[in-house]
């Protein structure tokens, strides 16, 4: 958001580029206007523009400095770029006298009647191909044609209705001995339609293209052979770049359509295709000429480069040598200018530069449809904060070690009392702390505890620290919550009510054997609703379903996150978007080109409240994940509905690492990158770049699905947990179910 409002800016107050050397945006387009009106090509200046990338990070004075200089150098060569052929890496890895020494064992010696042979070559080639081409075409064109005809006579059938619906009618006609004129008219057109197709047909094997076409003589064999010769010429104009490609490579060996290559023709064109092709590998060029259709596309290329080796070798191989190697040496803007510049034959290259530097900065930075005012005021509040912050760099470190030093007269060593004296323990945190609370927060500022470590270890005493900070305070129990509140002079509560609220799972658990528990009767979240609303007359305090509800209750100023950061594609928070936040997030737009979301129809059977293939798919899918384009493999993390499913995929991943030795390693990786098999009611917090997601429930043994769904089902609770569930990915999420699409659909 600062960098858009950035980009508003009217740069009123401050210069619009530093290197650049202006003294505002009226400067820098007044620049612009100058250098445009010393550069006269302006079909250069649109291409200049267009072409050039605006976001290439550059210093103007380097880019500057760095044109000048090539174009110096690129003066003395009179402009000629003649080692422009010669790949990158054979320029940077290779010796200029050993490239040489190849290339003059290898480039013909007589340069012009080379390029007279070659030429004719491929003027004679190219002949060949067009012809190739039009007799191709030409075939196509009149089967086209015919079809037409085709089309017509079957018209005239249908509407002379003889011989419409039966073909045996017109046989037992022609086998009559008197007919009308009309008769043998019908007969005659009847026999045409066959006739046409004959031919058809036969331009097809002329071109060597196998048409599927019926020779039955029935008003509907002929319609299904015009819609088989429509499809068959709308597959063939489709393909007809790569037929007329390999039948012009066959005239090499054979002729084809009537057309031919002289055998004479033939042995030339083995011997420069060779020759090309070894020119080809010394200066790196990966293109192939041994086929006539490459000869073709890039022989006069090739061509003009072998000119360019051979009047750079008579020249001065070296010169243009270094300052290929100079080219090359350069960034990458540097070059697309250069190139650009050079093709269109210009001078002066800095100054185009600077009409392009100028132009850009101004496109990317300055909007004329703001004005003064706002803007300014904004920029001076930016260079305030920037001023703040740079402050606050320089004496935080400063005021903590002025702290340090009053408590200097205090033996840190003997106070933490870390090897122990003989015959004593080391000091507790807790010791330290009711020993000297200043000095043990002069050297750590900053405490990261939970609720209950707090309260053990700091005395409990109002304002003792500055701030407390408070994050996912949605499963914070106000009891255990409170006494740490107290503690902070200033209180920061972080938390989202649409997520879990504070679990009583093991409290309520605690009494009741494993034996004994039933995941399908039981809600962990139970506890809290039965025993805290019934407290009758209790105040905000006791009625408060955690602290983040408490802080609501009490007032705090609220503040909502608007962005939406962790997801990389919008359609990974949709849901819970619509379903829990009425569409107030505002996704970022996507970073990914995947679908971000895959679902699985796994239709496993639910037994013992839990799901075996579903679990077993989820490993597959562990197993088939492949890595990004740097090689790594992404952080994942396994979700369940409940806690046997968890244990049930966490004893079948033992079981494959035993088994599988290439899962094994795979293994020892994702867990490297963070690897988690968790259920509902503890995966908050977490977030991986793929989840994959077993919903567990479906059709039991007896056929039929009870759709009982544990705490998820709960009407003040699901829709919590499954808001946290289905948002911890950031890239991809799999999402595994045996729910019958009946139920969902």
């Amino acid at each position: 958001i600062e960098d858009i409002h950035f980009k508003k800016n009217f740069f009123a107050n401050e210069d619009l580029v530093q290197d650049g050397k202006t003294f505002g945006w009226s400067s820098s387009v007044g620049k612009e206007l100058k250098a445009r009106f010393q550069n006269r090509n302006k079909q250069l200046l649109t291409k200049l523009k267009e072409r050039i990338n605006a976001n290439f990070d550059f210093s103007f004075k380097e880019t500057n400095d760095a044109l000048k200089k090539q174009e110096e150098d690129a003066k003395a060569l009179d402009y000629k770029n003649l080692l422009s052929a010669v790949h990158k890496d054979i320029i940077l890895g290779e010796n200029p006298l050993q490239l040489q020494e190849k290339l003059s064992q290898i480039l013909p010696s007589e340069i012009e009647e080379f390029d007279k042979q070659l030429s004719a070559l491929l003027n004679y080639l190219n002949k060949k191909y067009q012809e190739l081409l039009k007799e191709i075409k030409d075939q196509v064109l009149e089967v086209e044609d015919e079809l037409k005809n085709l089309q017509d006579v079957l018209g005239h059938i249908e509407k002379d209705g003889v011989f419409k619906n039966d073909g045996i009618k017109f046989f037992l006609a022609k086998k009559l001995p008197f007919k009308s004129k009309k008769l043998l008219s019908q007969i005659h057109t009847y026999e045409k339609a066959d006739w046409i197709r004959k031919k058809i047909v036969s331009r097809f094997n002329r071109l060597e293209v196998k048409v599927g076409v019926s020779s039955e003589r029935s008003l509907e064999a002929y319609h299904n052979s015009v819609e088989e010769i429509k499809r068959s010429i709308l597959y063939f104009n489709a393909e007809i770049d790569t037929y007329w490609k390999k039948n012009f490579t066959r005239l090499l060996t054979e002729s084809f359509l009537g057309i031919s290559i002289d055998q004479e023709k033939k042995s030339t064109f083995k011997s420069f295709a060779l020759l090309l092709n070894d020119i080809s590998n010394v200066i790196g060029a990966k293109q192939l000429y041994l086929d006539p259709v490459s000869f073709i596309q890039f022989g006069s290329s090739m061509n003009e480069s072998i000119k360019n080796l051979v009047t750079a070798e008579r020249e001065g191989f070296r010169k243009h040598f270094q300052w290929q190697l100079s080219f090359h040496r350069q960034n990458d803007l540097v070059k697309e200018l250069v190139l650009l510049l050079q093709s269109e034959n210009a001078l002066n290259w800095a100054q185009y530069f600077q009409e392009y530097y100028y132009h850009s900065k101004l496109v990317k930075n300055f909007n004329v449809e703001l004005a003064d005012g706002y803007d300014t005021q904004l920029a001076f509040l930016q260079k305030e904060k920037e001023r703040i912050v740079n402050e606050i760099k320089v004496k935080v470190p400063r005021y903590w070690k002025w702290r340090q030093q009053q408590v200097s007269s205090i033996n840190i060593p003997r106070l933490y009392n870390k090897k122990g004296s003989r015959g004593q323990r080391r000091n507790s945190l807790r010791k330290i702390a009711e020993r000297s609370f200043d000095a043990f927060t002069s050297y750590f500022p900053v405490m990261m505890v939970n609720p209950n470590v707090c309260a053990s270890i700091f005395k409990l005493e109002p304002d003792l620290f500055d701030y407390v900070i408070f994050d996912e305070a949605s499963q914070l129990k106000i009891e255990e919550s409170i006494t740490t509140l107290i503690r902070g002079e200033r209180k920061i509560i972080s938390g989202d009510s649409k997520q879990m609220p504070p679990s009583y799972w093991f409290t309520a658990t605690a009494e009741s054997s494993e034996a004994e528990f039933d995941e399908e009767e039981f809600d962990p979240y139970d506890s809290w609703e039965e025993i805290l609303l019934t407290n009758e007359g209790a105040a905000d305090l006791a009625e408060s379903e955690s602290l983040l509800e408490f802080a609501e209750l009490c007032g705090f100023k609220p503040f909502y996150l608007d962005f939406h950061y962790r997801s990389h594609h919008p359609l990974l928070i949709e849901f819970s978007n619509a379903a829990f936040y009425k569409n107030r997030l505002l996704p970022l737009p996507e970073r990914i080109s995947q679908s971000p979301i895959q679902f699985i129809q796994v239709n496993g059977l639910y037994e013992h409240q839990q799901n075996r293939n579903e679990a077993t798919i989820a490993i597959e899918v562990l197993k088939r994940l492949e890595r990004d384009d740097d090689g790594n493999l992404p952080s994942v993390g396994i979700a369940t509905f409940n806690l046997k499913q968890k244990n049930l995929i966490q004893d079948i991943i033992k079981r494959e690492i035993q088994l599988d030795s290439n899962f094994r390693k795979k293994y020892v990786e994702l867990e490297e990158n963070g690897l988690f098999v968790k259920n509902l009611e503890n995966i908050q917090g977490d977030e991986r770049d793929v989840i994959i997601l077993s919903t567990t429930f479906g059709i039991g043994p007896n056929g039929s699905m009870e759709r009982r769904y544990g705490p998820i089902a709960r009407k003040e609770l699901g829709h919590r947990l499954l808001n946290v569930i289905v948002t911890r990915a950031k890239k991809k999420i799999f999402v595994l179910t045996s729910v019958p699409e009946n139920i969902y659909l």
